[in-house]
């Protein structure tokens, strides 16, 4: 085994092979998109790592570091070589890479399913600690996991917020402007500041959509809004994403029933469950 790490941009050859990692390691509400990754890297904090034996591409990994902390976002290896200590070996890689203090990392809640019982065996055989506190993020169950110096729960939160700040500074300046039509009671709904999220399919038109860029909602009628996007966030199908927000944010009234078989007026349940949805979280210009 001869583990390299090489950097993934836009360019890279090996960007099919990380997304197509990427879909297949992570579950939706997991999941990042290839754009965001990018956004991340250009703060100077982040990097997109292709684990590589020889020529031959075993897995990814996307941390962020600041000071002598690395967090360690997502790390995949590709099914293929998985058994063969190239998890082990890649994790020793960004150490050597990185001379870190502190790894720490979110790890699935374990719940009593065998592909979180083995993630957990993975990294507690890898040297790292259980903290035990349970964290929900987008609908699901987390704990902190770390390796070497304990984290330092002030030091996390200047990290997360530094890392933040400048990622927000970079989408700043991208700016898109997306075109999107509503029915005339959601675009009332938007435009009052009742709906804040808007929920669309996650296909190819909808994958450009990153927080800082803008929409263009028009209800048909000639009427038109503009609108922020706070954050986007992946989820299989509309009940998780149902079950992850208030229903007033949705857009529905006190009095009405928020159903995810609302959406099957507008997506069939064959391109949702290709694509999977998305969540928009909105808010007004500043």
């Amino acid at each position: 085994m001869q583990m390299r790490l090489m950097q993934v941009r836009e360019d890279s050859p090996y960007r099919d092979a990380v997304e197509r990692l990427n879909d297949k390691a992570f579950c939706m509400q997991e999941r990042s998109t290839f754009d965001l990754f990018m956004v991340g890297c250009k703060t100077g904090m982040a990097d997109l790592l292709a684990f590589l034996d020889g020529e031959k591409f075993v897995g990814f990994a996307y941390i962020v570091t600041w000071r002598r902390m690395l967090y360690l976002y997502y790390l995949a290896i590709d099914p293929g070589s998985r058994g063969k200590g190239y998890g082990s070996a890649a994790l020793d890689t960004l150490k050597d890479r990185y001379s870190p203090d502190s790894i720490t990392l979110n790890m699935e809640f374990p719940d009593g399913s065998e592909e979180k019982e083995r993630r957990l065996k993975f990294y507690v055989l890898n040297g790292f600690m259980e903290n035990r506190v349970k964290e929900k993020w987008h609908g699901m169950d987390f704990e902190l996991m770390y390796w070497g110096k304990t984290p330092d729960q002030k030091e996390m939160g200047m990290f997360f917020g530094e890392f933040e700040k400048a990622r927000r500074d970079i989408v700043a300046g991208y700016g898109t402007e997306h075109s999107m039509g509503l029915r005339k009671g959601p675009f009332d709904s938007i435009v009052s500041g009742r709906k804040t999220v808007e929920m669309r399919l996650y296909d190819e038109k909808r994958r450009k959509i990153l927080p800082g860029d803008r929409i263009r909602f028009s209800d048909g009628e000639g009427e038109e809004t503009v609108v922020v996007v706070k954050d986007v966030i992946r989820f299989p199908s509309f009940k998780e994403l149902y079950e992850t927000f208030d229903k007033k944010d949705l857009g529905y009234g006190d009095g009405e029933d928020a159903s995810p078989a609302d959406m099957e007026k507008y997506y069939s349940v064959e391109d949702i469950e290709r694509y999977g949805v998305l969540a928009i979280r909105i808010g007004k210009p500043s």
